[in-house]
């Protein structure tokens, strides 16, 4: 089953798995079907803009930092170029993607069940950090499990 999964958020990405997520989960959740497909047009150009942008950002930044590093002498080993990137990574990444899918289904679930009233599409936003991890693990130990 994970392989399916797998395959069918590699064959796609990021910029099509996900809006097509949030068109289905805002179909569940009874929105008009003309807004749906907005919204996950807008998340689909967001995220291939957020990709554009940081692919073309890094490596000035990167180079300017050096530059600052070698004229200063101050030690900075490492870049941080702020959450973007990590989003970016994790809805980028399979398993970042199956953490987003497992979230959701959980959050569907306890609502879908009453155990919460509320359904936001911010509850999400708390998946990233489980998102981000665990895709570094993954990339650090090339182990989906």
């Amino acid at each position: 089953m994970f392989q399916d999964v797998n395959a069918f958020f590699t064959a796609f990405g990021a910029s099509v798995v996900v809006p097509v997520m949030i068109f289905i989960i805002a179909l569940f959740l009874k929105v008009q079907p003309k807004m749906a497909m907005m919204s996950a047009l807008y998340a689909g150009v967001g995220l291939t803009g957020f990709g554009w942008i940081i692919s073309e950002f890094t490596p000035v930044v990167t180079k300017i930092i050096k530059q600052m590093v070698s004229t200063t002498g101050i030690k900075l080993p490492v870049v941080d170029i702020g959450w973007q990137a990590g989003s970016l990574a994790s809805f980028g990444s399979t398993v970042g993607l199956a953490f987003f899918v497992f979230g959701l289904l959980f959050e569907l679930l306890i609502f879908a069940l009453g155990i919460t009233k509320v359904f936001m599409a911010s509850n999400l936003w708390n998946n990233f950090g489980f998102m981000i991890w665990g895709t570094m693990a993954y990339y650090v130990t090339h182990n989906f499990w």
